[in-house]
């Protein structure tokens, strides 16, 4: 079963979410693409547990070499080298649902997996069809 741990957060119905993060090695270094094999993801739509069948990701579609620090990322001035854009057409189409999105990063030399989730909560958009 999914776990309800990871944090939540309120998005408009359909509207595309950029996620975004910064990942460490286990030393606390920033990791770049060659830090990596391969990245992958699964949705699940809670409380169903329904899975849906999520988009192929490339680990040089969605990790920077170098820290992000563009005006989406506010947490600090550290920046980001995760980003993903989710299409909330396709994704998030369920007002009453929570979409549980996992991701999993395969790193190089056979090290363990790391899984990093965050739950979306999509809110309706009064009169969209």
């Amino acid at each position: 079963m999914p776990s309800t741990t990871e944090p939540l957060f309120y998005v408009w119905e359909r509207s595309a979410v950029y996620i975004m993060g910064r990942i460490t090695g286990l030393s606390g270094e920033v990791v770049t693409r060659l830090s990596f094999d391969a990245v992958s993801m699964l949705i699940t739509k809670l409380p169903s547990l329904g899975v849906v069948t999520p988009p192929t990701l490339t680990v040089a579609g969605v990790f920077f070499d170098t820290l992000q620090t563009d005006a989406r990322w506010t947490k600090d001035e550290t920046g980001y080298n995760f980003g993903h854009m989710l299409d909330g057409d396709t994704y998030l189409t369920d007002p009453e649902s929570t979409y549980q999105l996992a991701y999993l990063f395969e790193p190089a030399g056979g090290l363990e997996k790391i899984r990093r989730a965050v739950r979306l909560q999509p809110q309706q958009i009064h009169g969209l069809a």
